[in-house]
């Protein structure tokens, strides 16, 4: 080959070199640069993550604060709530002990020689049951009659009159109810025992229309119809008990008087120590509670029910029954009479208005037939 050819075989090796040499920088430079790119993300994850950690290093304190304040939260919720609990358990309670002393208190007073008026507060009777079970029957006999005497006072017992007033069935013997009342306020026991004592059997015989003479069987029978244990009374049985054994007792002249209300020893005269002011009381008390178990009555075939002693069901020869329960059924499909009742029902039958409403879903007693 000759110098010129020398030349041109030199010059193509050198140029292969420099164009291979070219690439390879080219090459680095886009590799350096990838890797200066992922520095650089990397750098900037770093410092997001820094600033994250800041964040949350700066959050942590209102967070702790939050989850201490919830947690304080979470506990006073618990604490109500258990107080709840507690104050439920013990209403639970009162009203278990209230029932225990009602049914109690019945059976106390009429060991203590009293009708129990049931017109006492739970608080009075709650009193009276505790009272007799810390000191005994002697102690308490002494203390219950003073209780009773300091609270039936003049008010009391004129209020009650007023109630007495509003009874049809009393209406012909109220003068001398009310006169026996305003006797033993003024201290006259001995007029107020004996006047109102026989009031008592005229009232049952009012009540049941009875004609003829009643002897003391006829009358335990009306007594016992009358209290039944599903009488509108709080204390039905007892006071039947109180009639029976106390003021229908037998007594013999000259034997001692095993009650100090017998009727018979004090309107025969056996009697003759029982113008106290205590008994006297008593027999005021046993003629409410009579009186107060007369309330509603109704006549076969009849659209109406009707006060005991109106003068619509009054007539001889009716044939009548009495309702001796707040829930009779024998209600629901009549109405109240529009002469004694003013076509309302009374205020005590308003549960059996509701009760008959709910349990059957029947007519209610405002929507029973009309005359």
């Amino acid at each position: 080959m000759d110098e010129q050819g020398r030349h041109k075989s030199v010059l193509g090796h050198a140029n292969i070199r420099t164009a291979d040499g070219a690439d390879d920088v080219a090459l680095g430079v886009k590799r350096r640069s990838a890797v200066d790119a992922i520095a650089a993300g990397l750098h900037k994850v770093d410092e997001f993550g820094q600033l994250m950690a800041d964040y949350l290093t700066r959050l942590r304190p209102p967070v702790e604060r939050l989850r201490a304040t919830l947690a304080q939260i979470s506990a006073t919720a618990s604490g109500i709530w258990q107080q709840v609990l507690a104050a439920v358990a013990a209403f639970d309670e009162y009203l278990k002990m209230a029932r225990l002393t009602h049914e109690r208190f019945g059976t106390v007073m009429l060991e203590l020689g009293w009708p129990p008026p049931g017109d006492l507060a739970q608080p009075f009777k709650m009193e009276i049951v505790q009272y007799y079970d810390a000191n005994g029957p002697a102690a308490a006999k002494i203390w219950v009659e003073a209780k009773l005497l300091d609270y039936y006072d003049t008010d009391q017992l004129k209020a009650m009159v007023e109630v007495w007033a509003g009874k049809p069935l009393l209406a012909k013997r109220l003068h001398i109810v009310s006169a026996a009342v305003e006797a033993h306020l003024q201290g006259k026991y001995v007029l107020s025992v004996p006047a109102i004592l026989p009031q008592i059997e005229g009232l049952i015989a009012d009540g049941f229309a009875h004609n003829g003479q009643m002897d003391g069987t006829q009358y335990k029978k009306y007594a016992a119809s009358l209290l039944d244990p599903g009488s509108w009374l709080d204390y039905p049985a007892e006071i039947n008990n109180f009639v029976t054994t106390q003021l229908l007792t037998a007594f013999k002249h000259g034997a001692a008087v095993g009650s100090d209300l017998s009727r018979h020893a004090i309107l025969h005269g056996a009697d003759t120590s029982y113008a106290t002011e205590a008994t006297s009381l008593k027999a005021i008390l046993l003629f409410h509670s009579v009186q107060d178990a007369f309330r509603i009555v109704i006549t076969s075939g009849g659209e109406c029910y009707h006060l005991v002693g109106c003068s619509r069901v009054m007539k001889p020869g009716q044939k009548r029954e009495y309702i001796t329960s707040p829930f009779g059924r024998q209600l629901i499909s009549r109405r109240a009479c529009r002469y004694c009742l003013g076509g309302q029902p009374p205020e005590y039958l308003l549960v059996l208005h509701a009760t008959m409403h709910l349990l059957e879903g029947t007519r209610t007693l405002n929507d029973a037939p009309r005359h």
